[in-house]
């Protein structure tokens, strides 16, 4: 979802169709540590250097961390909240991965000056925390959802079970 809302079309146009084939999956990555669930990015920051950007600081929580191909990564830019694309392995990124009660797993990403050319900016700092935050709000509907359908099933089986079942 941010690829495709963000202002970047160069971008949109060279990783939507390795998305929309599947054969490529990037992970969001926006929670921080001592944040609250805002858009803001405040403790990552992006400083321009040289054409590009240089990101410092950490993600946690990320869905499907271990599995991505790239991250598009929320920072702190000098104009508001800018989304980057960041693929995986580049120099200065580390993943960490921990276990979720469900048998997922989630990471965190640690980020120490990593150099991101300008055409990797999936989403100006004019439209950032406008961009993530469509996409949080398209995330939450999917995952609301996704617990609506498991729980109409938890009711249909328990009331099978209830019509089936004798008292004694």
């Amino acid at each position: 979802g941010a690829i495709l809302h963000g202002d970047n079309d160069d971008l949109k146009a060279q990783c939507l169709p390795r998305l929309t084939a599947g054969g490529w999956k990037p992970a969001l990555a926006w929670q921080e540590a001592a944040s609250s669930q805002q858009a803001e990015s405040s403790m990552v920051t992006a400083a321009a250097a040289g054409g590009g950007f240089t990101l410092t600081g950490s993600k946690q929580f990320i869905p499907a961390a271990e599995g991505a191909d790239a991250f598009v990564v929320a920072a702190r830019a000098s104009a508001g909240t800018a989304l980057f694309l960041v693929d995986k392995g580049s120099a200065g990124t580390a993943i960490e991965t921990h276990p979720r009660v469900d048998g997922g797993f989630f990471g965190t990403l640690r980020l120490s000056g990593v150099r991101v050319p300008a055409s990797r900016c999936v989403a100006s700092p004019s439209v950032g925390k406008a961009v993530l935050e469509r996409v949080l709000d398209e995330g939450r509907l999917a995952v609301s959802a996704e617990l609506l359908g498991v729980m109409s099933r938890a009711l249909e089986i328990s009331v099978a079970y209830i019509r089936q079942r004798e008292q004694f």
